[in-house]
């Protein structure tokens, strides 16, 4: 049997994070040089993903089988409405899109979270939202110190910074992925899909600036 550490999850992946702290975007918020309107283009998105991501958390409950677990996943995706939806509409306003506006990429990265959490096992409904969580927490890591307190961006990345609850949601679903015990082509399939999360987000940051 194969136990996943977040470590040796993490290091599979840090290609593609090194990719996504150079990407355009994550460079132009960093340095406050990231445009107003490339922002509210990638909110727009991100707001109708989160529709289909709460789907997605309460499949994962559900496909875990486990009582404590669907109502963590519950609470999740009940907080996510809380919490940012409150800080999308700080920046949208009225300006809030149309399922019809939602993108190729943004349609492809729903598609992948919404199969697996719905016809995937455990593991690997967990692991097909897995990037979501954690790299959202690492970028608040980085810009955390990088994004001044008068920045038009930061009450956003504080969202997400260490402190916040959002780092304590994160750690509950790191620490039901180390619970898991598979074998090793079940352990080979959920890193497999976990990267092909990490390489959907790199993406949906990149389309900001396209």
């Amino acid at each position: 049997m194969a136990l996943i550490r977040r470590s040796d999850l993490w290091n599979s992946v840090s290609d593609i994070w090194s990719r996504i702290l150079s990407c355009r975007f994550m460079v132009s918020l960093s340095s406050g040089t990231l445009k107003e309107s490339q922002f509210i283009r990638y909110l727009r998105q991100d707001y109708l993903y989160l529709a289909d991501f709460r789907k997605a958390l309460v499949n994962v409950g559900f496909r875990s089988g486990k009582d404590q677990v669907f109502d963590l996943f519950v609470r999740h995706a009940a907080n996510s409405i809380e919490v940012e939806r409150e800080m999308q509409m700080k920046f949208l306003g009225s300006g809030v899109p149309a399922l019809s506006d939602k993108s190729p990429l943004n349609m492809e990265y729903c598609q992948f979270i919404m199969y697996h959490s719905s016809v995937g096992t455990y593991p690997n409904a967990l692991a097909s939202v897995l990037a979501c969580y954690w790299i959202y927490l690492e970028v608040g890591k980085v810009l955390q110190n990088r994004v001044r307190p008068d920045d038009l961006y930061h009450s956003w990345v504080s969202t997400y910074s260490p402190g916040s609850a959002y780092e304590d949601s994160v750690e509950e679903v790191l620490e039901l992925c180390e619970s898991l015990e598979l074998g090793d082509p079940e352990y080979r399939e959920f890193v497999k899909i976990f990267r092909q999360g990490c390489e959907l987000e790199l993406r949906f940051w990149e389309s900001a600036m396209d």
